[in-house]
């Protein structure tokens, strides 16, 4: 039992003391790389998403109902909104409307 109680005692010790004197293999000394900017890629992302559903909107077009065409540009439109594409959001909501208001 007296091993057991060193044990917990010499540990907590290193825990409290934040193991100083101890090198640490896993430490690099290279710094670390700046972190890429995510504004690019989040904006072709929500273009992609945008553009999606405009696709799945004409396939609805095709051989949906009139509350899926409602529905479907609707979403195009917010995801346009979303992708900060003002243009699109602007002909998208006409869409909706159009659609909706039926």
């Amino acid at each position: 039992m007296k091993t057991s109680a060193s044990v917990v005692v010499v540990v907590l010790a290193l825990l409290t003391t934040g193991c100083s004197g101890v090198e640490h293999s896993t430490k690099r000394d290279v710094s670390p790389e700046p972190r890429k900017d995510t504004a690019d890629f989040d904006q072709q992302w929500n273009s992609k998403v945008a553009s999606d559903l405009e696709e799945q909107y004409n396939l609805v077009l095709r051989v949906g109902d009139e509350a899926q065409m409602c529905s479907s540009a609707m979403m195009v439109a917010a995801a346009y909104l979303q992708a900060k594409d003002e243009k699109n959001y602007v002909k998208w909501n006409a869409i909706k409307k159009e659609k909706c208001d039926r």
